[in-house]
């Protein structure tokens, strides 16, 4: 009835039902690209309330909502950094999985409203907690996204989370600035085993953001379908194919950058599928 929302890990067109850490009738999401030996990260709702009153799952009853990795059919939920909450993200095929979970320490400079508590950014192996990946200088939060099979992180340094957000490559136990297109944010999404990242930036004057491509040391803009006024990439493969959008004022289109072009994918499938 619509009424509980759960992952689900869709391979081999079979669709399987990841499950949560309250039952049938709970709510689990996982949003992050898979291992391709089936390791996903995730995170789950609980039936415990969270007693600072934040509201992680945004399920309006304030409950605490734990990272989560997924293997073998079995749901664990996985430790956190002190903190009530968190979220499993990337995972590679040596068994790593990154995320991010909440410190124990209070952010005064978030806004009223916003997750009061600082995060820092994670990689559970075995689920055990092996790694903490820093924010940059001045920054309090940082959240790890995605993970290649030579370990190479990446994600977002920030101030109160989406607040102030900069890309971010964790290499080597250094945090690395990606820098922007030219505006105050970025952020960086996925990266492939050739060290190709991939994610979103603010243009000069923070009007828009266009997707981008980093490699070598270099943000490169991938602009837009004709006509769109923003887009972001999500996903980058070995083979350097990206996905992600394109968006005008009313439309959000699915599109794959390669091969130095842009193409919607709706143009790619049969008219009638």
């Amino acid at each position: 009835h619509d009424a509980a929302s759960h992952a689900f890990l869709w391979q081999n067109g079979v669709m399987t039902d990841l499950g949560t850490l309250q039952g049938p009738s709970g709510n689990s999401w996982a949003y992050w690209r898979p291992s391709d030996s089936g390791l996903v990260g995730g995170f789950s709702a609980t039936d415990a309330v969270d007693p600072n009153g934040e509201d992680w799952c945004t399920l309006g009853g304030h409950q605490i909502c734990l990272p989560v990795m997924w293997k073998d059919g079995r749901m664990k939920a996985l430790p956190t950094l002190g903190g009530y909450n968190g979220e499993a993200t990337g995972a590679n095929n040596q068994g790593q999985l990154v995320g991010y979970t909440e410190l124990p320490t209070y952010d005064p400079s978030c806004p009223a409203g916003s997750p009061a508590f600082q995060t820092g950014g994670v990689e559970w192996r075995h689920g055990r907690i092996q790694q903490v990946f820093h924010p940059l200088a001045g920054d309090t939060d940082a959240n790890a996204f995605a993970i290649n099979e030579r370990g190479q992180v990446v994600g977002v340094s920030a101030i109160c989370k989406s607040a102030s957000f900069h890309a971010v490559l964790w290499q080597d136990g250094r945090a690395i600035p990606l820098g922007t297109l030219g505006g105050t944010w970025s952020q960086a999404l996925d990266i492939n085993s050739q060290g190709q990242i991939v994610g979103n930036s603010a243009l000069s004057g923070d009007t828009t953001s266009h997707a981008f491509l980093w490699q070598r040391g270099r943000m490169t803009d991938l602009g837009t379908m004709p006509g769109d006024v923003s887009s972001k990439a999500v996903a980058i493969n070995d083979q350097g194919q990206i996905v992600g959008y394109s968006e005008d004022i009313n439309t959000s289109r699915s599109v794959v950058w390669q091969n130095g072009g842009i193409w919607g994918l709706n143009t790619l499938i049969s008219a009638d599928a």
